[in-house]
């Protein structure tokens, strides 16, 4: 699952590779979060390599939803807070689907929305060998708690060695919040 910005600035394609051979049935479903019909339907996500599914609000121009429908891509409404689609209801909506986990390679502003609206169970976190410092792009978009003590905490599960970088995966420490206070 991706919002608008990733899609726009990275382009991804949103599909299994480097995963062994294919396995049977379909893959991966592609999910992408777009209020206002900002993502073409030119793009990779919608290649039809991979079945997608769009998630936009009555903000949408129509022209953008006739032109996601036209590329093959499953277009579905929810109601818009504050100019974006309502992360509960999406979530819902995902579940009437089939979906029983999403993934969420977004960015820092849906990574954040979701840790906000307390729809995170897990955190798989990446860290690099590489440090960028201010001029690198935050990883949340979220205002966080005031106080260490208003913090959510997260229990490690496991921790990976990937070469040079690590993999951390994260469930919340609370089980009845999870984990945002």
């Amino acid at each position: 699952m991706i919002g608008p910005g990733t899609a726009l600035a990275d382009r991804p394609a949103l599909t299994v590779r480097d995963a062994g051979p294919p396995g049977p049935g379909t893959p991966p479903r592609r999910v992408l979060l777009d209020a206002l019909g900002r993502v073409p339907a030119d793009g990779p996500l919608f290649d039809g390599s991979a079945p997608t599914v769009v998630l936009t609000t009555d903000l949408v121009d129509p022209a953008a939803v006739a032109a996601w429908s036209a590329a093959g891509a499953q277009v579905e409404s929810v109601p818009a807070v504050d100019g974006k689609v309502d992360l509960g209801v999406t979530l819902g909506v995902l579940g009437g689907l089939g979906v029983l986990q999403a993934m969420v390679e977004g960015g820092a502003a849906l990574h954040g929305a979701l840790l906000a609206a307390g729809l995170v169970d897990r955190l798989c976190v990446y860290v690099g060998a590489t440090a960028l410092g201010t001029r690198g792009k935050a990883g949340l978009d979220w205002p966080g708690p005031p106080t260490i003590a208003a913090a959510p905490r997260w229990h490690l599960e496991r921790a990976t060695v990937l070469g040079d970088d690590v993999r951390l995966d994260y469930r919340p420490a609370d089980p009845s919040g999870a984990g945002v206070a």
